[in-house]
């Protein structure tokens, strides 16, 4: 997980990268990120504990898994809503972009789980 030299926003991820639109203080820390998820990868199941995060999915299909339920082939325009302590990843079919906005933005508030 390292900076790629020459793009201050891109951060690189074993499954694809993240992209950092914006980081704004509102209420809460509230951060903007386009994640790509490259074809056939799969992010870690994961929860967050203070985080309140939106993912819509842009581009792409895929599998989407939200506390121990697989939800078969999201599509462009599907919106999910993970409220703290909820685990969830996906697992793109093919190339898949998501457009996420995360509030109550703590670094360092990724624990990752088992299906």
């Amino acid at each position: 997980m390292a900076i790629k030299k020459g793009y201050k926003n891109f951060l690189s991820k074993e499954w694809g990268y993240e992209l950092l639109v914006d980081k704004e203080e509102f209420e809460s820390p509230t951060v903007h990120k386009i994640i790509v998820v490259l074809a056939r990868q799969e992010t870690d199941y994961h929860y967050h504990k203070k985080r309140h995060q939106t993912w819509e999915i842009i581009h792409g299909e895929a599998y989407v898994s939200v506390d121990d339920t697989t939800y078969i082939k999201v599509y462009p325009g599907t919106i999910w809503k993970f409220a703290p302590g909820v685990k969830h990843n996906v697992k793109a079919l093919i190339p898949l972009v998501i457009d996420e906005v995360s509030t109550n933005y703590v670094e360092n508030d990724v624990f990752k789980s088992r299906k």
